[in-house]
């Protein structure tokens, strides 16, 4: 699989699930290298050795990325959608 190198400036908040002790919703939003819109959208679960995190970035209505995050650095790419 290619490397995908992201470089965004994004701001948001991550809230806490209600009923879902350790879960957390994450929305984002910001601009890309471009000044294009790019939405970030994730759930993060906290574990005993971290976390895991899934989600999409969708890059102002030309394509979107979903995403596992496992552990606390290791990315792996779901699904493109352009």
């Amino acid at each position: 699989m290619a490397e995908i190198v992201l470089a965004t400036e994004s701001k948001g908040k991550g809230v806490p699930v209600e009923g879902k002790e350790g879960v957390f919703h994450v929305e984002c939003s910001g601009t890309g290298p471009q000044g294009e819109v790019v939405t970030f959208e994730s759930e993060v679960v906290m574990t005993d050795d971290g976390f895991t995190e899934t989600g999409t970035i969708d890059y102002a209505g030309r394509g979107s990325i979903k995403f596992e995050n496992i552990g606390w650095d290791t990315w792996r790419q779901v699904r493109y959608r352009g």
